[in-house]
Parts: structure tokens; sequence; C-alpha cells
């Protein structure tokens, strides 16, 4: 399997950025409609499943595209 080039990775983690915010305002959104606390709403988005991993194979993508700059 070819190595991702770095335009591809730098593509693939703008657009799991712009999905994370997407989710993150409908979940906000959906919090407000339902009149929860603000706390509540951060507690909610920082153990959500799906937005950690989101966050997760950003870190990834991100360290495997500093490695390759730097290699």
């Amino acid at each position: 399997m070819p190595k991702p080039t770095n335009n591809e990775l730098e593509k693939s983690i703008q657009e799991l950025i712009s999905y994370r915010e997407r989710l993150a305002s409908e979940v906000k959104s959906i919090a407000q409609k339902l009149q929860m606390p603000k706390k509540q709403v951060e507690l909610s988005l920082k153990q959500n499943s799906e937005l950690k991993k989101i966050d997760q194979v950003i870190f990834k993508l991100t360290k495997q595209l500093k490695t390759q700059k730097d290699s």
C-alpha cells in the first residue's frame, strides 16, 4: 500500500476537522433546544465517543504528516 502524500494527509486532516466542528455544533444546537446547562453541554462534548475518535485520528494523521515532512 503506497504512502499517502503530504497533500492527501493535509486534506484528510482538514476534512476531519471540518466534520468535527459540524458534529460539535450539532450537539450544541440540540443541547440548546433541550435547554441543557452549559456545563452539561461541555461535559457531553468531552465524553462524546465519536468526537474522541475523530480527535485520535486527527492526532495520528498530524503526527504522520510531521514525520513525513521531517524525512
